[in-house]
């Protein structure tokens, strides 16, 4: 029986995109089995592995998705390579060769060293691998990583969303009725409490005088002598007007309605 050994760190990716490259679309447990059948099952999968690969190739935009069903007639999500995706897997096949290059560079010293064929490679494998995330964490950081990681995300939500075109609706009008709702209130708000007079300056500092009586208590109105009264005297405010509503009976000569009306004073 043949030992499986795990897939190298780094080169998963790679695999992947070359699986869809020359198979087409597949689920992610065919792209398993198809990379497993290429090495003669000496390659072993994680599937725990696989799938955040296969995410961070779809946020990339190197890989689109879509539910389909498998060949066992249950509901997969099948994976498509991109022309963005054809163009990452030529650079990653580039470095790979020149990635295997060093390896056999590496594995050629190990030998003048005196290692055992046994382990010469696994030896310069060990030895590149610190090399290659070194080489990975500088391409994280080369440019700028925020940007492109805020660019990748807006990809991914765009593409997610247009995949749900009755989501999109429903969020659209619930944003609109919510913005609608918010200029409603605030522009109720504003004209009950901020501006609750239009055109009269520092309305907030109106007030109503109205008399008082020892037994009766308040609620009684002014008469015209009392505002000629405070206009004489009074040196609190500003300026002073009266006004009287009064029930009034509006009529077009063939029907009348009871209405209440205003009359005021001009102030001093």
């Amino acid at each position: 029986m043949k030992e499986k050994n795990d897939v190298w760190q780094g080169t998963l990716a790679l695999m992947v995109l070359k699986t869809l490259d020359a198979m087409g679309s597949q689920h992610g447990y065919g792209i398993a089995r198809r990379i497993e059948q290429i090495s003669a099952d000496r390659l072993a999968v994680n599937q725990g592995t696989l799938y955040p690969v296969l995410l961070k190739l779809e946020q990339e935009g190197s890989i689109s998705a879509k539910w389909g069903v498998s060949e066992n007639n249950r509901k997969a999500k099948f994976y498509i390579l991109t022309k963005a995706g054809r163009k990452q897997l030529e650079s990653e096949t580039q470095h790979w060769l020149e990635t295997a290059e060093h390896i056999d560079m590496q594995t050629e010293d190990n030998i003048r060293l005196g290692m055992s064929r046994e382990e010469v490679r696994r030896a310069a494998i060990l030895k590149f691998g610190g090399v290659e995330s070194m080489k990975e964490r500088y391409r994280d950081q080369r440019g700028l990583p925020q940007l492109e990681t805020l660019a990748q995300d807006l990809r991914f939500a765009v593409r997610a969303l247009a995949k749900r075109p009755s989501f999109v609706v429903v969020a659209i009008l619930s944003l609109g009725i919510g913005i609608g709702v918010n200029a409603t209130v605030f522009t109720w708000f504003k004209a009950v409490y901020l501006n609750p007079l239009p055109g009269v300056r520092e309305a907030r500092k109106l007030i109503t005088i109205s008399a008082a009586y020892k037994n009766a208590g308040a609620g009684y109105s002014n008469s015209y002598a009392d505002l000629l009264y405070f206009r004489a005297h009074s040196h609190l405010f500003t300026s002073l007007f009266g006004h009287e509503m009064q029930m009034l009976a509006l009529s077009d000569g063939k029907y009348a309605e009871m209405t209440t009306a205003s009359s005021a004073a001009g102030s001093n």
